[in-house]
C-alpha cells in the first residue's frame, strides 16, 4: 500500500512518497519522503488494516515532508 504525491505540472509523473509492503518478508514503512529514505520494520503481527490506517491517517504529514525535503530549498 503507498502514497504517491502528483506535481503540478500537467505532465510530470506522480512519485511514491510512502509505502508499507512485505517484500523481504516482514511488514516493513519505507519513508521515501525522508532524504535518507528510511525503512521501519513493523513486525510480523502488523495487519493490512494497521497499514491502511497509518497511511490514511498522515498521509498530509508525509506529503509536507516530501515537499519539503524535495522542493523546498
Amino acid at each position: 500500500m503507498s502514497i504517491h504525491f502528483q506535481p503540478n505540472h500537467p505532465y510530470a509523473s506522480h512519485v511514491e512518497i510512502a509505502r508499507i509492503d512485505t517484500e523481504h518478508g516482514e511488514p516493513h514503512f519505507d519513508r521515501l519522503y525522508e532524504p535518507d529514505q528510511r525503512k521501519d520494520w513493523l513486525g510480523h503481527d502488523y495487519t493490512y488494516e494497521d497499514a491502511r490506517r497509518e497511511l490514511l491517517s498522515n498521509w498530509r504529514e508525509y506529503a509536507d515532508q516530501f515537499l519539503e525535503n524535495h522542493y523546498c530549498e
